[in-house]
């Protein structure tokens, strides 16, 4: 935002689309060299226009994640991110880092095994019209030496598409 622009409320707004989107489960994943990092991608599909700005317009997307994330034996006191891009770069206001992480535990706490349910928000502003791509992963980093590891329950993805009036 602009110095002295003002603050945009979602009350300002008017929803163009909202769309929920849930996945299965998925098997333990893991790395096994110290430091690594393991990424479970959901690549949403933009080419149906369900994320898209109408023309004129400039619009917010409001991002909800809810997730079920057991932390194995490995990642116990490593770091639990999510990440998300908007056409390849991370939102804006966020609230997450430059490169579009949000971390959600570090570290991670035992016992191994524990499923853990974790939800947030993301907001980006000010896109311009057209069809815009969503990426969002859920993330493990290493912190510990000795590997990471986590198994996926159910992920809600709950994607709303807000333009200007």
């Amino acid at each position: 935002m602009s110095p002295g622009a003002k603050a945009q409320s979602i009350t300002d707004l008017t929803r163009v689309t909202t769309n929920m989107l849930i996945f299965p489960p998925q098997a333990p994943v893991g790395c096994s060299a110290a430091g690594c990092t393991i990424s479970l991608q959901y690549l949403i599909p933009s080419n149906n226009g369900d994320f898209e700005c109408p023309r004129g317009t400039t619009c917010t997307f409001r991002i909800q994640f809810c997730g079920q994330i057991t932390v194995n034996a490995a990642s116990v006191g490593d770091r639990i991110a999510v990440r998300t891009l908007i056409d390849g770069v991370p939102p804006s206001p966020g609230p997450t880092d430059m490169n579009g992480f949000y971390v959600l535990e570090e570290p991670a706490i035992g016992p191994a095994g524990r499923l853990n349910t974790y939800c947030m928000n993301v907001v980006d502003a000010d896109n311009k019209s057209g069809v815009h791509g969503i990426a969002f992963s859920v993330n493990a980093h290493d912190l510990t030496g000795d590997a990471a590891n986590i198994t996926l329950g159910f992920v809600e993805l709950n994607i709303q598409v807000y333009k200007s009036k």
